[in-house]
């Protein structure tokens, strides 16, 4: 009976998951899949696999990591641009962080509950507020940066453009996510990027993506949005102590071996387009072209 019942389980998650997404399994999808598979082997992924990437978002821009999955579900205009494309190695970083058997080596005593309670309560001060932040981080603020910190590590400042390019318009202290407890602020996720990149990228360009994300978003503090829900998630992240994770996880990417963005890119791998694409945009964004994968 416990076999029959375990093979019911099991028919209902092939039913209910997999099929209608690999249904939908497209030319588009397949390449955009190839793209994490040559990626993964470019920087020596250490999870062993690298996700499927299937059609079925509900965003029409961003791409989603289903969370009990390896699948990247990608929006329905995925693949028309080049631009946007270095979020994917964001999602690839979710299941790597989620994987028990990494994922200390990546976050060191960030992975553990109480480390990460007792460093958010000592930051924050206040007991109920820091009840709050202490729950953000341990539901999702930690394995959002981290897998920002691996995406600029592995993509380097094509992943800052792209971050710049969906904030462009938001308000400092909001998030282009607009999804509650998710993500942590824009400007946050900036600086966790930028704390990244001086050990991927020329310091002319880090300091040009600083101008930009100045031009773009405007760091008046008169401009600030808080949260519709008001629970002013701008200061549930405190700048040293994202900084101090941030710091782990590149720490973290040395040790589970996983390459950095490197000086010279291959013409074969698919960073190269991701970068060269950029650096058309940046030089001419009049007469730029955007094409497909």
């Amino acid at each position: 009976m416990s076999r029959y019942r375990g093979s019911v389980v099991d028919s209902r998650f092939v039913e209910y998951y997999v099929i209608p997404f690999l249904r939908n399994f497209d030319e588009q999808a397949m390449e955009l899949t190839d793209i994490c598979r040559r990626i993964a082997m470019k920087v020596n992924w250490p999870h062993g696999n690298w996700p499927l990437v299937a059609p079925g978002a509900t965003s029409y821009f961003f791409f989603i990591a289903e969370h009990d999955e390896e699948l990247i579900l990608a929006p329905a205009l995925a693949g028309t641009s080049l631009l946007p494309l270095p979020d994917l190695v964001h999602e690839m970083a979710h299941p790597l962080v989620r994987n028990s058997a990494r994922r200390q080596t990546i976050l060191g005593d960030w992975d553990r509950d109480e480390f990460v309670h007792d460093r958010v309560m000592a930051t924050v001060g206040d007991i109920t507020f820091g009840q709050m932040a202490a729950h953000h981080w341990l539901a999702h603020g930690v394995e959002e940066i981290a897998c920002d910190v691996i995406a600029a590590w592995v993509c380097g400042p094509a992943y800052a453009w792209q971050h710049i390019r969906w904030c462009c318009g938001q308000r400092d202290g909001s998030s282009v996510y607009e999804d509650g407890d998710y993500h942590p602020p824009d400007h946050i996720r900036f600086e966790v990027i930028m704390r990244t990149l001086p050990h991927v990228a020329p310091a002319a360009e880090v300091d040009e993506l600083t101008s930009a994300w100045d031009a773009v978003i405007g760091a008046d503090e008169g401009q600030v949005q808080q949260p519709e829900s008001g629970q002013q998630r701008p200061e549930l992240y405190p700048p040293a102590l994202v900084l101090e994770l941030t710091d782990e996880v590149i720490q973290g990417c040395l040790r589970v071996g996983i390459l950095p963005f490197p000086e010279e890119l291959e013409e074969d791998d698919p960073r190269s387009a991701f970068d060269k694409a950029w650096r058309e945009m940046r030089t001419d964004p009049r007469g730029y072209h955007d094409r497909s994968l």
